[in-house]
């Protein structure tokens, strides 16, 4: 039907009304509703007499048009108009954003039919009522897959916070794949649960009472270890799996944790949320996951959308030209549309030519592309060269005339007296332009997504790497794609998809702008993904060959594959199609051998003779030893000699593999890291204290500022490296090195490395000597990164930044607390007043309560 569809004369005046808005930036207002009112009026008959067979993509693409870009130029009647397309394409939650007079809307039994589909300020589809109550119902594990923006999370929230409400469960367990995600599922439910009394907690390092509500929200390994320390096994009624469809990378290490958390949890109902796959349960939940529940799969095709983008291919391979084409609703290159070919005095673009060649030249007609005061994100999967990219457009750009937001201000603070005076960030941030990757702190990485995704236009250049594709509410309605190999890791189909959908979300516009940088003459992988980038798309477990387990990397799938306690599909074939059998308790194919094991799960990423030498050296230790290190914490040399310690019992000079070993050997930094963490002290306190003793000759710095490194030697050693180059302070590029360096140590070292040894020395402790060195300290320090109790109960309430920790923990805020509550709105009067909404202060608190 689309043929017969595309020939009505009043749908092609729609879609030039579009064009016109798209390419030649005109907004006709004079008769906009005119082209509008019959565009709709025509749609509704044709609908009424042939269906939406073939046609819904393109009425969808119109109705969000007209939503974002004229919904304040039409007439109420036209509105009602489009009320009545939207009802008829089932796309109920667009009705939010078409506010219609109560007395156009005549008949009753319609208005009936709308308001049962309405809870609160939102509208539903079928499919999210069928969700809704599916899950009520708790007696099966529910797999939902659906596109970015579909509010997947907003509804499943929501249907748990009424089961509880109505006494059906207690206890709710959430695992998220970051810890990023915490604040964002405690925002929901804060937001969605007005009356009743439920706890929400972060850390597993507590004794809960089960007989209350509460919302437990962990990442896998939390999960793992409130099963050990809590109990929590048997106390838990449903379970959210957020981004489900990361279970499919089985050579993950997190995956595996994932597994096995889930596996502990049988007869437990579960709500496994996914991005836009399908077969998940049958091709990857089935084989991993053990379950005593029936399944039901909801699955969306690409009729249940509800937002929509325009698709662009910005081919930059010619001769001083740039050549844009309209690929919206194209399947391969042969559909593309040209509209227009820019001159340009770079020269082509060639094979290995890096991504800041593509930004001189795409930064040329940059304004083409992006209208004025639209904001954009640029992706380019590469930490270190999101970073060159933005310098490179921060020299192209000069600095904004109109004056700063509040909050932009309180950013600029942070980074000037948190992260340091000199970070490159704080001139960036001056012409509009900022990264957001790894490397950064949380802080940061909120303020610029609020910013990013918000109606303040200051900043309105965001270079982001794979920290988009995680789940992180990260949006913005122009995003350019600049891929010049691949996408990092397995299935990367699906994390390319999941970032494109970023660009069109209901909460911010129903439309949005995708560029893919054609940067090769021949079509490349990701630009025919692009094409189907709005598909439903396959999904599998990662195919494991024999070789892989050998591999050091692949050290959690060997422990994984020995613990006793998992039975499922994927293992079970992989050793029987190995030819693996048990021979005098370890399992052989005769070359490799995996010894049979009881695990926790936490140990997986250590192997089987370094737990077995582990529980040997703390066997020995004596009682005031083991004391020490367990209180060692926030004691520079006390915390020294028990990363001494650690290195030496974990022989990590061997079994780190070899991309962090040289890392975890500066067990000095490593103590300096802890110490400074634990009492609170920032980033430039870091970067300051590294020069400090580098100046008083304790030892010396090289920086490689090409990747980021810094190396630290002894005054008697010499570097040999020429990449390196000994450390000025009074070189801004060297200080940046310097600044990035000591946010990666304290973010990702400290994290995701050497916290592994401290929660597994203390996992030890306890099996080996007995539960009574049960110590807060040490637990608190693992989940919070503080000790200081003011400063947990502030996190539990969704304080999280180091800097307001400080703050707030002082004696003068002490009327703010009532036993393990804080009384947040009350605190940030305070601080308004005492601060103002310029400070970072201002935002650690608001952000939780907004």
């Amino acid at each position: 039907m689309l043929k017969e569809y595309m020939k009505i004369e009043k749908i092609k005046n729609m879609f030039s009304l579009i064009n016109k808005y798209n390419f030649e930036e005109k907004k006709e207002i004079n008769n906009c509703n005119q082209i509008i009112h019959e565009y709709l009026n025509r749609t509704m008959i044709f609908i009424s007499v042939y269906g939406l067979e073939g046609i819904r993509d393109k009425v969808l693409y119109c109705i969000n048009f007209i939503i974002d870009q004229y919904i304040n130029d039409i007439n109420d009647d036209t509105k009602y108009q489009l009320r009545e397309l939207i009802i008829a394409i089932n796309a109920y939650p667009l009705l939010s954003k078409v506010s219609v007079p109560r007395e156009i809307v005549k008949d009753y039994f319609e208005q009936l039919k709308i308001n049962i589909r309405k809870y609160g300020k939102f509208y539903y589809t079928d499919k999210q009522i069928e969700l809704y109550s599916k899950i009520y119902l708790q007696k099966d594990d529910i797999v939902f897959s659906a596109p970015t923006s579909y509010g997947k999370t907003h509804l499943s929230i929501m249907t748990i916070i009424d089961m509880i409400k109505d006494n059906q469960i207690k206890n709710v367990l959430i695992i998220v794949p970051t810890k990023a995600l915490i604040n964002d599922y405690k925002k929901t439910i804060n937001k969605l649960n007005n009356h009743t009394k439920i706890n929400v907690l972060e850390s597993p390092y507590i004794h809960p009472n089960f007989n209350e509500k509460n919302f437990f929200i962990y990442t896998q390994e939390r999960t793992l270890v409130a099963i050990d320390y809590a109990h929590m096994k048997d106390k838990i009624d449903i379970i959210l799996i957020d981004e489900a469809q990361s279970l499919a990378d089985v050579l993950n290490d997190r995956t595996l944790l994932l597994i096995k958390t889930l596996n502990y949890f049988e007869n437990t109902p579960k709500i496994y949320l996914a991005h836009f796959v399908k077969n998940i349960y049958e091709n990857v939940i089935s084989k991993l996951v053990n379950s005593s529940k029936t399944q039901v799969s909801i699955e969306l095709n690409s009729s249940d959308s509800l937002v929509s983008n325009n698709k662009y291919i910005v081919d930059i391979t010619q001769s001083n030209k740039i050549i844009w084409y309209d690929a919206t609703f194209a399947t391969s290159e042969k559909d593309i549309r040209k509209i227009k070919e820019y001159n340009t005095n770079k020269s082509p673009l060639l094979t290995d030519d890096t991504y800041s060649n593509a930004i001189d030249i795409i930064l040329d007609r940059y304004d083409c592309f992006v209208k004025k005061n639209e904001k954009s994100i640029i992706y380019i999967a590469s930490k270190s060269e999101s970073m060159k990219i933005t310098l490179k457009i921060y020299n192209r750009l000069e600095d904004k005339e109109y004056p700063k937001s509040p909050r932009i201000k309180a950013l600029i603070d942070h980074l000037q007296n948190n992260i340091h005076e000199k970070f490159l960030m704080l001139k960036f941030i001056e012409r509009g332009v900022a990264y957001h990757n790894a490397y950064l702190d949380s802080y940061t990485k909120r303020q610029l997504e609020y910013i990013i995704g918000s109606d303040e236009n200051y900043i309105d250049k965001l270079i982001c790497t794979s920290t988009i594709e995680s789940g992180v509410n990260l949006s913005a309605k122009n995003i350019f794609v600049l891929i010049k190999r691949s996408l990092q890791g397995n299935q990367p189909e699906i994390k390319y998809s999941n970032l494109l959908g970023r660009a069109a979300r209901i909460s911010n516009n129903t439309q949005g702008n995708l560029f893919y940088i054609k940067m090769k003459e021949k079509s490349t992988k990701y630009e025919s993904e692009f094409y189907k980038s709005s598909e439903v798309k396959e999904i599998t477990t990662t195919k494991i060959k024999l070789d892989d387990i050998s591999k050091e990397t692949n050290i959690t799938y060997q422990s994984f594959l020995e613990d006793v306690d998992i039975n499922n599909e994927l293992k079970e074939e992989f050793l029987t199609n190995n030819h693996f059998y048990e021979d005098d308790g370890v399992l052989t194919n005769g070359n490799i051998i995996l010894h049979k094991r009881i695990s926790n799960g936490l140990d997986y990423y250590i192997d089987t003779n370094s737990i077995i030498r582990s529980e040997k050296i703390i066997k020995q230790l004596n009682e005031a030893t083991m004391n020490k290190y367990l209180n060692c914490l926030g004691n520079y040399d006390d915390t020294k000699d028990f990363i001494g310690f650690l290195s030496y019992c974990y022989d990590w000079d061997k079994t780190c593999n070899t991309t962090i070993r040289s890392r975890m050997k500066n067990t000095k930094l490593i103590a300096t890291m802890i110490t400074y963490i634990v009492q609170g002290r920032s980033i430039k306190d870091m970067v300051n204290n590294r020069i400090e003793k580098m100046n008083k000759g304790e030892y010396k710095l090289y920086v490689y500022t090409e990747k980021n490194y810094v190396k630290q030697i002894e005054n008697h050693e010499n570097n040999y490296d020429e990449n390196y180059e000994l450390f000025d302070k009074d070189n801004l590029e060297h200080m940046n090195c310097l600044i990035i360096n000591s946010l990666d140590q304290s973010q990702n070292l400290i994290e995701f490395h050497v916290k592994k040894y401290i929660q597994d020395f203390y996992y030890r402790v306890r099996k080996i000597h007995g539960d009574f060195l049960e110590n807060n300290n040490i637990g608190n320090f693992l989940e919070f990164s503080a000790i200081d109790e003011k400063k947990i109960i502030l996190i539990e309430n969704g304080i999280i930044d180091n800097f307001a920790l400080v703050e707030f923990s002082k004696k003068e805020y002490n009327e703010f607390y009532n036993d393990r509550k804080i009384n947040l709105r009350g605190l940030l009067d305070c601080i308004e007043k005492k601060y103002t909404d310029e400070s970072p202060y201002y935002y650690a608190i608001s952000d939780m309560l907004n």
